[in-house]
């Protein structure tokens, strides 16, 4: 089984099994954009509870929380063929991790490998300007990759993708790691 990673390779490595786990059916549910609001917004309240003494720091780590989820889950209903999607997710000391799992339609994995490819060896800051810019100055804007690099370049985002080829079949197995920095919760609970 032939398997690729881009990004930062040590995330697909140390992936461990986090206390949230979810499985979005795909053929019970037909998937659709909604279940990934709705998934995103409940490992965000469930992540960010932890917070609740301060309003600011739970609303902050609520929405960078959310959207980062939101993201990872939205591509992977837009890049999957339907199947089941795995989310899990945790919280270690100062680290938000979650790794969403899919399996990539055939069709659309050339236009992903270049999007990952294009992601991994550029400064996300640059391409993100560099993306707005060419959307704003095209009639029918492409948002491809905006989501991924806003988070790259504004939440500070680690990212991983690991691709591997299924034994006998067609499709493509993805999973896509990702963590950001949350307030150290411990820390904060034993100064107060």
């Amino acid at each position: 089984m032939a398997r690729t990673i881009f990004g930062t390779a040590s995330l697909a490595r140390s992936h461990e099994s986090g206390p949230i786990r979810i499985n979005l059916a795909g053929r019970i549910l037909r998937l659709e954009w909604s279940h990934s609001g709705l998934t995103a917004d409940y490992i965000a309240e469930a992540v960010s509870a932890r917070f609740k003494g301060s309003k600011q720091v739970h609303n902050t780590v609520r929405h960078e929380i959310g959207f980062l989820a939101n993201e990872l889950i939205e591509n992977a209903i837009k890049f999957g063929s339907g199947e089941s999607i795995g989310v899990e997710a945790s919280v270690e000391h100062d680290t938000f991790r979650i790794s969403v799992t899919n399996i990539a339609s055939a069709a659309l994995m050339p236009k992903l490998l270049t999007l990952l490819t294009e992601l991994s060896s550029g400064e996300p800051q640059a391409m993100l300007l560099e993306q707005l810019e060419a959307n704003a100055l095209e009639s029918e804007p492409n948002a491809s990759g905006l989501g991924l690099l806003t988070l790259l370049a504004d939440y500070g985002a680690r990212m991983a993708w690991q691709i591997e080829d299924l034994p006998g079949e067609i499709s493509t197995k993805i999973s896509t790691h990702a963590a950001i920095t949350v307030p150290n919760h411990e820390a904060q609970h034993h100064g107060s």
